[in-house]
């Protein structure tokens, strides 16, 4: 059960110094920060995992190292699961705060995507209700669809996450920003970047 909550947390998954106020997005940041998110989102719909974590925010490694997190991905792929990605759309650029020498910003998206499950690991329909209630508390029963005969669900959510670089480079990468996963971006998103941008 651990191994499915850590892969549900991949899925939904892939000091200070110099602290300013949340502002908004400097426009030269928009337009790579697209074509890196389009490189992330790509590198998932093809099943390329180190491409995925490539692009994954580096300071989550200090947590979890990058080679466990691609012996997971690849395991559950061999294991039966099949991540299909739909629409991304990039909503709104919500604001920007640079902190740590690095540029902090945060965006809203909407997105679909279809998980498939086969296999003995996901045969038991105590492990798929779990998945269930997993993924309609992280995006919504009413975003979830459950084919129960298929072992798949349709996933359409919108969602919000933080593109990170170092001042004066355009090396954008990612991290999702939900609630579920508060503990972990304590330890990796500087505090004032995380109450700049609290709902």
């Amino acid at each position: 059960m651990r191994k499915l909550s850590f892969v549900l947390f991949l899925v939904s998954a892939v000091g200070l110094s110099s602290l300013a106020a949340q502002q908004t997005v400097a426009d030269q940041f928009k337009a790579p920060i697209n074509d890196r998110i389009g490189l992330f989102f790509d590198a998932t719909a093809k099943k390329d995992w180190l491409g995925v974590l490539n692009l994954t925010y580096d300071s989550l490694f200090n947590l979890i190292p990058k080679e466990q997190m691609l012996t997971l991905f690849e395991q559950m792929e061999s294991e039966g699961m099949e991540i299909n990605m739909g629409k991304f759309v990039i909503k709104d650029f919500v604001g920007q705060v640079d902190a740590n020498k690095q540029h902090f910003i945060n965006l809203n998206y909407q997105m679909e995507m279809e998980l498939k499950f086969s296999g003995p690991s996901f045969s038991d329909d105590n492990v798929m209700g779990y998945m269930k209630t997993s993924f309609e508390t992280t995006y919504g029963a009413e975003n979830v669809t459950f084919d129960k005969e298929a072992s798949s669900f349709q996933i359409k959510a919108d969602k919000n996450l933080y593109a990170i670089a170092p001042v004066n480079s355009q090396e954008w990468k990612f991290v999702e920003n939900n609630l579920e996963q508060q503990i972990i971006l304590e330890q990796i998103i500087p505090e004032p970047v995380r109450t700049a941008f609290d709902k």
